[in-house]
């Protein structure tokens, strides 16, 4: 801002020349100093413009002080220029999610795959439920990795402890297939029946905490 001020008539020409020497090289350090390897330089360059861009748009109300249509006009054009900065700089962005969005998307594809054959309703031949179940243990296998390979990322302690969830999720569906699997090859059991029931209100709670989890995080 003051570098602005500096190549106006605002300030004095004979104070101003000294200044604007002294400046000028402190500028060009800072900007050279920039190009080094490991150094971001366009926080120095964009700062360095929108200095001068706010300089300029203050120049006027300096000049005339009293006269209010230029202070408003003045506040009412930074911010049009910071509004349209902001939306150009959000258009350049590359849009990405992170890759914990990019994980959750794959877990729940595979999780929507695994679950089809429980969706297709009871008029599959038994040659399709076999097939269904088991690409819904390739797909819960496939979604407990994924947990598995996010334990050592940085994640906060709610994102944590939901993935503990998912994963608990992951492998008691999972059971579940199995015994489904064992009860279409060889046949219903009392014991698979009891055990299968058993999963159901293991999922039924763990689906519970994960949406009660999900309400204090918000």
């Amino acid at each position: 801002v003051f570098l602005a001020m500096l190549t106006t008539s605002f300030i004095e020409k004979s104070l101003r020349k000294e200044l604007l020497s002294s400046i000028a090289v402190f500028v060009v350090f800072n900007l050279v100093y920039g190009l080094k390897g490991g150094i971001d330089n366009a926080a120095h360059i964009g700062g360095l413009i929108s200095g001068l861009i706010i300089g300029y748009c203050y120049y006027p109300g300096l000049i005339k002080p009293l006269d209010s249509k230029i202070k408003y006009g003045t506040l009412a054009a930074l911010l049009v220029i910071s509004v349209v900065l902001s939306i150009s700089a959000l258009k350049t962005l590359p849009n990405e999610a992170s890759p914990y969005e990019m994980t959750m998307q794959r877990f729940i594809g595979n999780e929507k795959a695994a679950l089809a054959v429980l969706n297709d309703g009871g008029y599959q031949t038994q040659e399709k439920v076999i097939s269904g179940l088991k690409t819904g243990i390739r797909n819960w296998k496939a979604n407990i990795k994924l947990i598995n390979d996010m334990e050592n990322t940085e994640l906060s302690d709610v994102v944590m402890k939901r993935n503990t969830l998912l994963k608990e999720y992951c492998q008691v569906r999972l059971k579940y297939y199995e015994l489904m699997l064992h009860e279409q090859i060889e046949g219903s059991s009392d014991a698979d029946v009891a055990n299968m029931d058993s999963c159901n209100i293991a999922i039924g709670k763990i689906v519970t905490e994960i949406n009660a989890l999900g309400s204090t995080s918000n």
